[in-house]
């Protein structure tokens, strides 16, 4: 029964060749659990940012794989699912994940049209495509939050195994998985300890990891609003990103959004643990838009000379 409602489920999602931020807005609102919205939102991204690249193809692929390893599974037990996955995945379709070069990464890696063509690209979108066919298939796999390390932890109903993204989904023994946690800034701990990413959670790194390349493409700054106004939505007090998006608004002429943003972000941050810099805009705006001088945030040096 649950392979006829994620199929049905699919059916229904009316993948667009145009997208309004209303909509863009319903979705990331639905964001929990459930890898299905999940899905739909990597393809409203692709949208969003290059609508010249057309999505149909992508939805009508995935909608066949689904299908496809759907009508493979009907009798198949939870081991024998969790292999036919992992073989169609990374040897039938030939999915891997994409190299970088100084971890720098191409807008193309992380959209999820070039990536399903190319079948290849960053780590965190590969996982996330991942667990949303191992949903479908009833697995319970999830993105394992360990730092320079690609893992998946799958929750059987009789263990517990981690599989490696970089090696084609291969199942770690002890020894082998040891050696991951020593690359990683956990050292030694219970193997079962690992934290599982949260769908939101892992939303938030794929979306922060299309900030990272926008931030490094000046001429792409309406691509990295975009990105900043999305991690928002989704994490409404993340500091770094209110005060981000506020020296954008600023550099592209927007004073009004850039004061109210900065005006938000010192509601719940200490003038004293920011930047000079970062104060002085606020100041300056706040006087140039409001003209009120009583307001005024004093820079951590001005506040020092008063004692």
């Amino acid at each position: 029964m649950f392979f006829r409602v994620h199929l049905l489920h699919l059916l229904m999602i009316q993948f667009e060749n145009t997208l309004t931020w209303e909509k863009l807005s319903v979705d990331l609102e639905m964001l929990a659990g459930d890898t299905t919205n999940l899905l739909q939102l990597l393809i409203d991204l692709n949208i969003w940012l290059r609508p010249e690249w057309s999505s149909n193809w992508v939805t009508k692929s995935i909608r066949f794989m689904i299908y496809d390893l759907q009508s493979q599974c009907e009798t198949l037990t939870e081991q024998d699912r969790f292999h036919l996955l992992k073989e169609t995945f990374f040897h039938t379709k030939n999915f891997q994940i994409q190299e970088s070069y100084n971890e720098e990464w191409p807008e193309q890696s992380l959209l999820i049209c070039p990536v399903f063509e190319a079948k290849s690209g960053h780590p965190i979108l590969i996982s996330l495509l991942y667990q949303h066919l191992a949903s479908c298939l009833n697995l319970n796999i999830h993105r394992v939050q360990l730092k320079n390390q690609h893992l998946l932890k799958w929750i059987s109903n009789e263990k517990v195994s981690y599989s490696d993204l970089t090696t084609k989904g291969k199942t770690l023994n002890e020894e082998e998985l040891l050696e991951r946690i020593s690359k990683s800034s956990l050292g030694h701990k219970k193997f079962d300890s690992f934290h599982i990413a949260p769908i939101r959670k892992s939303f938030i790194v794929y979306v922060e990891a299309l900030m990272k390349v926008y931030e490094n493409q000046p001429q792409l700054h309406f691509k990295l609003l975009s990105i900043y106004n999305i991690l928002l939505k989704v994490d409404p007090q993340n500091s770094y990103v209110l005060s981000k998006r506020a020296q954008l608004c600023l550099r592209l002429g927007n004073e009004k959004a850039a004061y109210y943003d900065l005006k938000r972000y010192f509601s719940f941050v200490d003038p004293t643990n920011t930047s000079t810099e970062l104060i002085e805009i606020f100041n300056q705006l706040s006087y140039r838009i409001k003209g009120e001088q009583s307001h005024l945030i004093p820079s951590p040096e001005a506040k020092y000379s008063e004692h």
